[in-house]
């Protein structure tokens, strides 16, 4: 299992997180993340970015909630999403396809879909 490993802070909102990679690449995100909102319900959550690129997870309902790498290896350690408020980013070095789920709402799903850089 990878052990997450903090390369650097970036301010994404005020009080909201960082950027922490997963990934075994050592090169700094090629944009600011992409947001996903995560709210019970709304399953499943479908997002394209290119390799490089981050994510992150906002909890639009107000609840906590966890991204969850259901791929096996597991692509990234379980990222906390606080009630309202946005997690840190994660980073994608790779093209690929990584499940995910919320240990707290099980029926919360989706995919991060990671194209090469174009």
């Amino acid at each position: 299992m990878l052990k997450p490993f903090a390369l650097s802070v970036i301010v994404m909102v005020a009080a909201c997180g960082g950027w922490t990679d997963y990934s075994s690449s050592g090169e700094g995100p090629r944009s600011q993340s992409n947001v996903i909102d995560l709210r019970v319900g709304a399953a499943p959550v479908e997002t394209t970015i290119q390799a490089g690129e981050s994510v992150a997870w906002r909890s639009a309902d107000g609840m906590s909630h966890t991204a969850v790498s259901s791929s096996t290896p597991q692509a990234f350690a379980e990222v906390d999403v606080p009630g309202g408020a946005v997690s840190g980013a994660v980073r994608f070095a790779t093209p690929g396809d990584y499940p995910y789920f919320c240990s707290v709402h099980g029926v919360q799903h989706g995919s991060v879909h990671v194209i090469a850089v174009q």
